[in-house]
C-alpha cells in the first residue's frame, strides 16, 4: 500500500495553472506557468511552504526569461 506524502492536502496556495499546457522542450518548463513537469506532478501533494517556493522561483524563471506570463 502506498502512503500518500501528506495526510491532507493544502488549497491554500491555488495553481499557477493558465490552462496553455505545453512543455517547452528547451527549457523543461510548461509554456504557460513555468513549472517543470515534476513541480506539476507533485504540486497536488505539495505543502503550502514548498507551493510558495514554486511560486518564487517561477518568479525568477520568469524574469530571467523576459516572459510576460502572469501567473
Amino acid at each position: 500500500m502506498r502512503r500518500s506524502r501528506r495526510a491532507t492536502i493544502d488549497h491554500s496556495v491555488p495553481s499557477p495553472c493558465v490552462a496553455i499546457c505545453n512543455m517547452d522542450a528547451q527549457n523543461k518548463y510548461c509554456v504557460g506557468c513555468l513549472r517543470t513537469s515534476q513541480e506539476l506532478s507533485d504540486w497536488i501533494t505539495m505543502t503550502r511552504e514548498e507551493k510558495l517556493q514554486v511560486l518564487s522561483e517561477i518568479a525568477t524563471r520568469r524574469a530571467s526569461s523576459g516572459t510576460d506570463h502572469h501567473v
